[in-house]
């Protein structure tokens, strides 16, 4: 029997669209099967804690997890979205004790937190290696798991020692939502070109919001954006993860990250060499054609699809969106919309995680 562990948290702040890809993982798993099997916590510790309530924190973690997997038997399957929501350091080992007892556990990967996240503690590099270390660890403990591209793949089999039989590629995440939100060619061709920038618009998160070329017009959407008001910025505010599709309104989606917009740089940067962004999936579900840094992991998946434009700055956008006509374009979004249609229903999830289709899978095929 199949499984998938849904972990009890708290609510979180509605506009996060961090939700938003494992709901969809969620629902993609049911609808083609795979029975949900809850973890129920009692609380959620905040990250940065006394040591103390971080001892205990860890404690009750593992009690959840050793009674929830301790429900599955020999011949068992069961899904874990990594990271989990509420991660201690037996897990590893629960994950051991469940795969000597014959249960298979498989990851579905959404953050790899050792480039995310991990090497940014340049300021303490005991720790980072001791989270090196046990995420390795947790990983190698999975008997199967994704990862988002042949770059992660790669990534995982020669820095973490992860047999490559283990890891399938899940090449992009799929994103659930209504076949309506696509609007036709001749309805977003426009002068000047309006290219979309959807996520999280801080200043430390995407810096390079505040540097945008003076062409082409840049139509922006999400939490956070304190800039002044300007010729080439169309503010259109914040939408809930699941509304935002019937509300973008442009020829393209960009795919950038980091604080300049000569190059993806920093950490943020950095990440997406390996990394799917799930604003890529944003924009192809809603049958939006891609803008994407050149050197990205997935600039691939978009150069084989034929469903966007590959970039090495962002003064180059308004030139390379410029010199398109409307037939040039329309090839674009025609590529674009048939990827959509796919990730739309789950496709790319059943088919590396081996699922049966589903009622989400009804029109799309191999």
């Amino acid at each position: 029997m199949k499984y998938c562990i849904l972990e009890r948290i708290p609510e979180r702040t509605k506009y996060n669209s961090g939700s938003k890809a494992r709901n969809d993982i969620n629902a993609i798993l049911t609808e083609s099967g795979v029975r949900p099997l809850n973890a129920v916590f009692r609380r959620t510790y905040p990250e940065h804690c006394p040591l103390p309530v971080k001892i205990r924190k860890h404690f009750e973690y593992a009690d959840v997890w050793r009674k929830t997997l301790g429900k599955l038997k020999r011949g068992d399957e069961v899904f874990i979205q990594y990271p989990v929501s509420h991660g201690t350091f037996f897990l590893a080992g629960l994950l051991k004790q469940a795969g000597r007892r014959g249960v298979k556990c498989t990851a579905v990967v959404h953050d790899l937190e050792i480039l995310r996240k991990f090497l940014n503690m340049t300021r303490n590099p005991v720790m980072r290696k001791i989270r090196f270390f046990m995420s390795g660890r947790e990983l190698r403990a999975y008997a199967g798991m994704t990862a988002h591209n042949e770059v992660m793949k790669n990534y995982m089999t020669e820095q973490l020692h992860i047999p490559a039989d283990r890891i399938s590629n899940l090449q992009i995440f799929d994103y659930l939502t209504a076949d309506s939100v696509v609007k036709p060619a001749e309805a977003v061709f426009s002068d000047p070109p309006r290219i979309i920038i959807a996520g999280n618009l801080s200043r430390e998160k995407a810096g390079y919001v505040y540097c945008l070329p003076e062409t082409p017009l840049f139509v922006l959407y999400g939490a956070g954006y304190d800039g002044p008001a300007a010729d080439n910025i169309d503010y259109q505010g914040t939408f809930l993860p699941d509304e935002l599709p019937a509300h973008l309104d442009g020829m393209f989606g960009l795919v950038w990250d980091g604080p300049s917009c000569d190059t993806c740089t920093g950490i943020p940067g950095n990440y997406m060499r390996y990394n799917n962004p799930h604003k890529v999936s944003l924009y192809l579900a809603s049958g939006i054609p891609v803008i994407i840094w050149d050197k990205a992991a997935m600039a691939s998946f978009i150069r084989e699809h034929e469903c966007g434009i590959l970039i090495s700055s962002l003064n180059e956008a308004g030139a390379s969106v410029e010199k398109l006509d409307r037939t040039a374009y329309t090839k674009l979004k025609k590529n674009a919309e048939q990827t959509g249609r796919l990730l739309r229903r789950g496709y790319y999830t059943r088919k590396a995680l081996h699922l049966n289709h589903g009622q989400l899978s009804d029109t799309a095929s191999d």
